[in-house]
Protein backbone atom coordinates (compact mmCIF):
# COMPACT_ATOMS: atom_id res chain seq x y z
CA UNK A 1 0.00 0.00 0.00
CA UNK A 2 2.87 2.41 0.74
CA UNK A 3 4.10 2.08 -2.85
CA UNK A 4 0.61 2.78 -4.19
CA UNK A 5 0.41 5.90 -2.04
CA UNK A 6 3.80 7.06 -3.33
CA UNK A 7 2.36 6.70 -6.82
CA UNK A 8 -0.26 9.29 -5.89
CA UNK A 9 2.48 11.81 -5.11
CA UNK A 10 4.10 11.14 -8.48
CA UNK A 11 0.75 11.64 -10.19
CA UNK A 12 0.30 14.99 -8.44
CA UNK A 13 3.81 15.99 -9.45
CA UNK A 14 2.98 15.09 -13.05
CA UNK A 15 -0.44 16.68 -13.29
CA UNK A 16 -0.93 19.40 -10.67
CA UNK A 17 0.64 22.76 -9.94
CA UNK A 18 1.34 23.98 -6.43
CA UNK A 19 3.96 25.26 -4.03
CA UNK A 20 5.40 21.86 -3.13
CA UNK A 21 5.51 20.78 -6.79
CA UNK A 22 7.44 23.93 -7.67
CA UNK A 23 9.92 23.39 -4.83
CA UNK A 24 10.44 19.71 -5.72
CA UNK A 25 10.99 20.49 -9.41
CA UNK A 26 13.48 23.24 -8.62
CA UNK A 27 15.46 21.00 -6.26
CA UNK A 28 15.47 17.69 -8.14
CA UNK A 29 14.23 18.15 -11.71
CA UNK A 30 16.03 21.21 -13.12
CA UNK A 31 15.13 21.10 -16.83
CA UNK A 32 14.64 17.33 -16.97
CA UNK A 33 11.40 15.44 -17.43
CA UNK A 34 10.28 13.12 -14.65
CA UNK A 35 11.26 10.02 -16.62
CA UNK A 36 14.82 11.34 -17.07
CA UNK A 37 15.49 11.92 -13.37
CA UNK A 38 17.45 9.31 -11.40
CA UNK A 39 18.06 8.99 -7.68
CA UNK A 40 21.29 10.43 -6.32
CA UNK A 41 23.29 10.05 -3.13
CA UNK A 42 22.10 12.66 -0.64
CA UNK A 43 18.48 12.70 -1.80
CA UNK A 44 15.83 12.93 0.90
CA UNK A 45 14.12 9.71 2.00
CA UNK A 46 10.84 10.93 0.51
CA UNK A 47 12.43 11.52 -2.89
CA UNK A 48 14.29 8.18 -2.77
CA UNK A 49 10.99 6.39 -2.21
CA UNK A 50 9.46 8.22 -5.16
CA UNK A 51 12.40 7.28 -7.38
CA UNK A 52 12.14 3.64 -6.29
CA UNK A 53 8.52 3.40 -7.39
CA UNK A 54 8.84 5.65 -10.47
CA UNK A 55 9.75 2.92 -13.05
CA UNK A 56 6.66 0.88 -12.19
CA UNK A 57 4.48 3.98 -12.02
CA UNK A 58 5.67 5.24 -15.41
CA UNK A 59 4.98 1.87 -17.03
CA UNK A 60 1.25 2.52 -16.48
CA UNK A 61 1.33 6.13 -17.73
CA UNK A 62 0.60 7.25 -21.28
CA UNK A 63 1.39 10.79 -22.42
CA UNK A 64 -1.00 12.71 -24.65
CA UNK A 65 1.21 15.04 -26.66
CA UNK A 66 0.50 18.78 -26.70
CA UNK A 67 3.57 20.95 -27.13
CA UNK A 68 5.89 18.02 -26.30
CA UNK A 69 8.09 20.08 -23.98
CA UNK A 70 7.92 17.89 -20.87
CA UNK A 71 7.78 14.48 -22.54
CA UNK A 72 10.93 12.40 -23.01
CA UNK A 73 11.26 11.26 -26.61
CA UNK A 74 12.99 7.98 -25.74
CA UNK A 75 11.73 7.11 -22.25
CA UNK A 76 8.05 8.08 -22.04
CA UNK A 77 5.16 6.15 -23.56
CA UNK A 78 3.69 8.64 -26.03
CA UNK A 79 3.70 6.81 -29.37
CA UNK A 80 2.44 3.24 -29.38
CA UNK A 81 2.07 0.95 -26.38
CA UNK A 82 5.68 1.19 -25.12
CA UNK A 83 8.56 3.66 -25.05
CA UNK A 84 10.48 4.50 -28.23
CA UNK A 85 13.55 3.06 -26.51
CA UNK A 86 11.79 -0.30 -26.12
CA UNK A 87 10.35 -0.24 -29.64
CA UNK A 88 13.69 0.62 -31.25
CA UNK A 89 16.44 -0.66 -28.92
CA UNK A 90 18.96 -0.86 -31.79
CA UNK A 91 18.59 2.91 -32.32
CA UNK A 92 18.42 3.83 -28.66
CA UNK A 93 21.67 2.06 -27.78
CA UNK A 94 23.63 4.15 -30.31
CA UNK A 95 21.84 7.47 -29.75
CA UNK A 96 24.19 10.24 -28.65
CA UNK A 97 21.55 12.07 -26.60
CA UNK A 98 18.98 10.13 -24.65
CA UNK A 99 17.54 13.17 -22.85
CA UNK A 100 15.76 14.80 -25.80
CA UNK A 101 12.13 15.89 -25.44
CA UNK A 102 9.46 15.20 -28.03
CA UNK A 103 9.37 18.91 -28.85
CA UNK A 104 13.12 19.06 -29.53
CA UNK A 105 12.95 16.10 -31.89
CA UNK A 106 9.77 16.94 -33.82
CA UNK A 107 10.53 20.66 -34.17
CA UNK A 108 13.89 19.76 -35.72
CA UNK A 109 12.19 17.29 -38.07
CA UNK A 110 14.18 14.53 -36.32
CA UNK A 111 17.54 16.15 -37.22
CA UNK A 112 18.33 16.50 -33.50
CA UNK A 113 18.60 12.71 -33.29
CA UNK A 114 22.30 11.91 -33.66
CA UNK A 115 23.88 8.46 -33.53
CA UNK A 116 27.42 7.26 -32.85
CA UNK A 117 27.18 4.54 -35.50
CA UNK A 118 26.13 4.61 -39.14
CA UNK A 119 22.53 3.51 -39.62
CA UNK A 120 22.83 0.51 -41.90
CA UNK A 121 20.94 -2.76 -42.16
CA UNK A 122 18.38 -3.29 -39.41
CA UNK A 123 19.16 0.10 -37.86
CA UNK A 124 18.36 1.89 -41.10
CA UNK A 125 15.08 -0.01 -41.44
CA UNK A 126 14.22 0.94 -37.85
CA UNK A 127 15.07 4.56 -38.61
CA UNK A 128 12.70 4.63 -41.60
CA UNK A 129 9.93 3.08 -39.51
CA UNK A 130 10.51 5.57 -36.70
CA UNK A 131 10.31 8.51 -39.14
CA UNK A 132 7.04 7.16 -40.53
CA UNK A 133 5.56 6.83 -37.04
CA UNK A 134 6.62 10.34 -36.03
CA UNK A 135 5.25 11.89 -39.23
CA UNK A 136 1.72 11.39 -37.93
CA UNK A 137 2.32 13.36 -34.72
CA UNK A 138 1.66 17.10 -34.68
CA UNK A 139 2.50 19.49 -31.85
CA UNK A 140 0.00 22.02 -30.50
CA UNK A 141 0.03 24.96 -28.09
CA UNK A 142 -1.48 22.97 -25.22
CA UNK A 143 0.57 21.28 -22.50
CA UNK A 144 1.31 17.57 -22.53
CA UNK A 145 -1.00 15.54 -20.32
CA UNK A 146 -0.47 12.22 -18.55
CA UNK A 147 -3.15 9.53 -18.81
CA UNK A 148 -3.41 6.66 -16.33
CA UNK A 149 -3.86 3.44 -18.33
CA UNK A 150 -5.33 1.41 -15.45
CA UNK A 151 -8.55 3.40 -15.18
CA UNK A 152 -11.30 4.12 -17.71
CA UNK A 153 -11.29 7.86 -17.11
CA UNK A 154 -7.49 8.12 -17.35
CA UNK A 155 -7.13 9.46 -13.81
CA UNK A 156 -4.80 7.87 -11.26
CA UNK A 157 -6.29 5.96 -8.34
CA UNK A 158 -4.46 4.34 -5.46
CA UNK A 159 -6.79 1.32 -5.74
CA UNK A 160 -5.89 0.55 -9.37
CA UNK A 161 -2.17 0.96 -8.72
CA UNK A 162 -2.35 -1.23 -5.62
CA UNK A 163 -4.06 -4.01 -7.60
CA UNK A 164 -1.39 -3.79 -10.32
CA UNK A 165 1.37 -3.98 -7.72
CA UNK A 166 -0.25 -7.02 -6.11
CA UNK A 167 -0.35 -8.81 -9.48
CA UNK A 168 3.36 -8.05 -10.03
CA UNK A 169 4.27 -9.25 -6.56
CA UNK A 170 2.50 -12.56 -7.20
CA UNK A 171 5.13 -13.39 -9.84
CA UNK A 172 7.32 -16.00 -8.23
CA UNK A 173 11.08 -15.74 -7.98
CA UNK A 174 11.23 -18.86 -10.18
CA UNK A 175 10.60 -16.60 -13.16
CA UNK A 176 13.74 -14.70 -12.31
CA UNK A 177 16.53 -17.16 -11.66
CA UNK A 178 15.53 -20.83 -11.66
CA UNK A 179 14.96 -21.12 -15.42
CA UNK A 180 18.30 -19.55 -16.35
CA UNK A 181 20.87 -21.86 -17.92
CA UNK A 182 23.65 -21.21 -15.43
CA UNK A 183 25.29 -23.40 -12.74
CA UNK A 184 23.06 -24.36 -9.82
CA UNK A 185 25.21 -22.58 -7.23
CA UNK A 186 24.77 -19.32 -9.18
CA UNK A 187 20.99 -19.83 -9.18
CA UNK A 188 21.09 -20.36 -5.42
CA UNK A 189 23.21 -17.24 -5.01
CA UNK A 190 20.75 -15.14 -7.06
CA UNK A 191 17.83 -16.55 -5.08
CA UNK A 192 19.49 -15.65 -1.78
CA UNK A 193 20.28 -12.20 -3.11
CA UNK A 194 16.64 -11.68 -4.07
CA UNK A 195 15.65 -12.74 -0.56
CA UNK A 196 18.21 -10.28 0.89
CA UNK A 197 19.96 -13.20 2.64
CA UNK A 198 23.54 -13.18 1.37
CA UNK A 199 26.05 -12.30 4.07
CA UNK A 200 26.85 -8.69 3.41
CA UNK A 201 28.08 -6.80 6.45
CA UNK A 202 24.67 -5.39 7.38
CA UNK A 203 23.22 -8.93 7.43
CA UNK A 204 26.20 -10.18 9.47
CA UNK A 205 25.59 -7.43 12.04
CA UNK A 206 21.98 -8.56 12.36
CA UNK A 207 23.35 -12.00 13.31
CA UNK A 208 25.54 -10.54 16.03
CA UNK A 209 28.77 -10.33 14.04
CA UNK A 210 31.47 -8.28 15.76
CA UNK A 211 34.22 -8.65 13.20
CA UNK A 212 35.05 -5.00 12.67
CA UNK A 213 34.21 -2.32 10.12
CA UNK A 214 30.92 -2.41 8.26
CA UNK A 215 32.38 -0.40 5.35
CA UNK A 216 32.19 -1.45 1.70
CA UNK A 217 35.47 -2.96 0.44
CA UNK A 218 35.28 -0.91 -2.76
CA UNK A 219 34.36 2.60 -1.62
CA UNK A 220 34.33 2.69 2.20
CA UNK A 221 30.63 3.40 2.72
CA UNK A 222 28.28 1.14 4.72
CA UNK A 223 27.87 -2.21 2.96
CA UNK A 224 24.47 -3.68 2.22
CA UNK A 225 23.00 -5.62 -0.70
CA UNK A 226 21.52 -2.40 -2.05
CA UNK A 227 24.84 -0.60 -1.78
CA UNK A 228 27.03 -3.44 -3.04
CA UNK A 229 25.07 -4.08 -6.25
CA UNK A 230 23.60 -0.66 -7.06
CA UNK A 231 24.88 2.33 -5.06
CA UNK A 232 28.65 1.78 -4.79
CA UNK A 233 30.58 4.18 -7.04
CA UNK A 234 32.71 1.36 -8.49
CA UNK A 235 29.64 -0.70 -9.36
CA UNK A 236 27.89 2.31 -10.86
CA UNK A 237 30.81 2.57 -13.29
CA UNK A 238 30.11 -1.04 -14.38
CA UNK A 239 26.38 -0.31 -14.82
CA UNK A 240 27.30 2.77 -16.86
CA UNK A 241 29.27 0.61 -19.32
CA UNK A 242 26.34 -1.80 -19.60
CA UNK A 243 24.03 1.15 -20.23
CA UNK A 244 26.25 2.42 -23.06
CA UNK A 245 26.69 -0.98 -24.68
CA UNK A 246 23.37 -2.74 -24.15
CA UNK A 247 20.89 -0.18 -22.73
CA UNK A 248 20.81 -2.19 -19.49
CA UNK A 249 20.41 -0.17 -16.30
CA UNK A 250 21.17 1.70 -14.24
CA UNK A 251 18.62 0.35 -11.78
CA UNK A 252 17.38 1.81 -8.51
CA UNK A 253 17.18 -1.54 -6.71
CA UNK A 254 16.49 -5.25 -7.16
CA UNK A 255 12.74 -4.77 -7.46
CA UNK A 256 13.25 -2.26 -10.26
CA UNK A 257 15.67 -4.58 -12.07
CA UNK A 258 14.01 -7.99 -11.74
CA UNK A 259 10.31 -7.08 -11.61
CA UNK A 260 9.72 -3.73 -13.28
CA UNK A 261 12.27 -4.20 -16.10
CA UNK A 262 13.43 -7.82 -16.51
CA UNK A 263 10.00 -9.47 -16.46
CA UNK A 264 8.79 -7.13 -19.20
CA UNK A 265 11.42 -8.34 -21.66
CA UNK A 266 10.62 -10.71 -24.51
CA UNK A 267 10.72 -14.28 -23.14
CA UNK A 268 13.53 -15.40 -25.49
CA UNK A 269 15.62 -12.30 -24.91
CA UNK A 270 14.96 -12.46 -21.17
CA UNK A 271 16.86 -15.71 -20.59
CA UNK A 272 20.01 -14.47 -22.33
CA UNK A 273 19.86 -11.12 -20.55
CA UNK A 274 19.36 -13.06 -17.30
CA UNK A 275 22.59 -14.95 -17.90
CA UNK A 276 24.41 -11.64 -18.35
CA UNK A 277 22.86 -10.16 -15.21
CA UNK A 278 23.78 -13.30 -13.28
CA UNK A 279 27.40 -12.81 -14.43
CA UNK A 280 27.30 -9.21 -13.20
CA UNK A 281 25.98 -10.13 -9.75
CA UNK A 282 28.27 -13.15 -9.35
CA UNK A 283 31.35 -11.18 -10.43
CA UNK A 284 30.63 -8.38 -7.96
CA UNK A 285 30.18 -10.89 -5.14
CA UNK A 286 33.27 -12.94 -6.03
CA UNK A 287 35.41 -9.81 -6.36
CA UNK A 288 34.14 -8.50 -3.03
CA UNK A 289 35.02 -11.79 -1.33
CA UNK A 290 38.51 -11.85 -2.85
CA UNK A 291 39.15 -8.37 -1.46
CA UNK A 292 37.76 -9.46 1.91
CA UNK A 293 39.41 -12.85 2.36
CA UNK A 294 42.49 -12.71 0.12
CA UNK A 295 43.40 -9.04 0.62
CA UNK A 296 43.34 -8.38 -3.11
CA UNK A 297 42.93 -4.82 -4.36
CA UNK A 298 40.68 -3.64 -7.18
CA UNK A 299 42.78 -0.92 -8.77
CA UNK A 300 40.68 -0.66 -11.91
CA UNK A 301 36.91 -1.26 -12.28
CA UNK A 302 37.64 -2.81 -15.68
CA UNK A 303 38.88 -5.85 -13.75
CA UNK A 304 35.23 -6.44 -12.84
CA UNK A 305 34.14 -5.96 -16.47
CA UNK A 306 36.71 -8.53 -17.67
CA UNK A 307 35.49 -11.04 -15.07
CA UNK A 308 31.90 -10.52 -16.21
CA UNK A 309 33.04 -11.42 -19.72
CA UNK A 310 34.84 -14.49 -18.35
CA UNK A 311 31.75 -15.85 -16.60
CA UNK A 312 29.50 -15.18 -19.58
CA UNK A 313 31.96 -17.05 -21.81
CA UNK A 314 32.07 -19.94 -19.32
CA UNK A 315 28.29 -20.33 -19.43
CA UNK A 316 27.91 -20.26 -23.23
CA UNK A 317 28.12 -24.05 -23.42
CA UNK A 318 25.15 -24.35 -21.03
CA UNK A 319 22.73 -22.56 -23.36
CA UNK A 320 19.98 -24.61 -24.93
CA UNK A 321 20.68 -23.57 -28.51
CA UNK A 322 23.78 -22.71 -30.50
CA UNK A 323 22.12 -19.42 -31.37
CA UNK A 324 21.94 -18.51 -27.68
CA UNK A 325 25.64 -19.28 -27.27
CA UNK A 326 26.52 -17.16 -30.30
CA UNK A 327 24.53 -14.22 -28.97
CA UNK A 328 26.33 -14.46 -25.63
CA UNK A 329 29.68 -14.60 -27.45
CA UNK A 330 28.71 -11.48 -29.40
CA UNK A 331 27.74 -9.70 -26.18
CA UNK A 332 31.11 -10.62 -24.63
CA UNK A 333 33.03 -9.26 -27.62
CA UNK A 334 30.99 -6.06 -27.60
CA UNK A 335 31.57 -5.50 -23.88
CA UNK A 336 35.31 -6.19 -24.19
CA UNK A 337 35.60 -3.85 -27.15
CA UNK A 338 33.57 -1.12 -25.44
CA UNK A 339 35.68 -1.26 -22.28
CA UNK A 340 39.02 -1.21 -24.11
CA UNK A 341 37.84 1.51 -26.51
CA UNK A 342 36.50 3.70 -23.71
CA UNK A 343 39.72 3.55 -21.72
CA UNK A 344 42.08 3.92 -24.70
CA UNK A 345 40.24 7.00 -25.95
CA UNK A 346 40.21 8.60 -22.52
CA UNK A 347 43.78 8.00 -21.33
CA UNK A 348 43.41 4.74 -19.48
CA UNK A 349 43.44 4.50 -15.70
CA UNK A 350 43.40 8.28 -15.25
CA UNK A 351 39.97 8.34 -16.85
CA UNK A 352 38.71 5.49 -14.64
CA UNK A 353 39.76 7.27 -11.48
CA UNK A 354 38.06 10.43 -12.65
CA UNK A 355 34.83 8.50 -13.12
CA UNK A 356 35.17 7.05 -9.65
CA UNK A 357 35.70 10.50 -8.19
CA UNK A 358 39.14 9.69 -6.76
Amino acid sequence: MNKALMGKWLWKLDNEEGIWQTLIKRKYCSNKTLSQIEGRIGDSQFWKCMMDIKPIYRSFCRVKIGNGRITSFWNDIWLGSSTIADQFPNLFCVALRKDLTVAEVLMSNLSSLKFRRNLIGSRFRSWIRLKQMCSGVHLSDSDDSVVWSLSKNGVFSVKSFYKALKVQNLVKDRSVCWDLRIPLKIKLFLWLTLKNKILTKDNLLKRGWKGGSKNCFFCGKDESIQHLFFDCVVIRFVWSLLKIGFNIGPFANQDHLWRAWYLNLNIHLRKLVGVGLAAVFWTIWKTRNEVCFQNKTVKDPLVIVNLICYWMSSWMILQKSEEGGRKLALAVRLLEHLASDLISRNHGWKFSTNLLGE
